[in-house]
């Protein structure tokens, strides 16, 4: 089995983002990182093949860019 890294940066003078890693389903969720840092991280070794949905939000902006990099080992 692999592990998901996956590394989230963004300014905090555009807003906070968090991020979350849901289930094949998009139900449930298997691992999240809401921190108020530039740098969202999230560890994740899945029991199951399949895709996985990772979602990306805001508070306090509309619109924010963001750079995301993940490694499987």
């Amino acid at each position: 089995r692999q592990t998901l890294t996956l590394h989230m940066l963004h300014l905090a003078s555009q807003g906070n983002l968090d991020v979350r890693l849901y289930d094949p389903d998009g139900v449930d969720v298997l691992a999240a990182s809401e921190t108020d840092e530039e740098q969202e991280r999230i560890h994740y070794t899945p029991d199951d093949a399949g895709r996985y949905r990772l979602m990306v939000w805001g508070f306090g902006v509309e619109n924010a860019f963001y750079d995301l990099v993940y490694f499987l080992e």
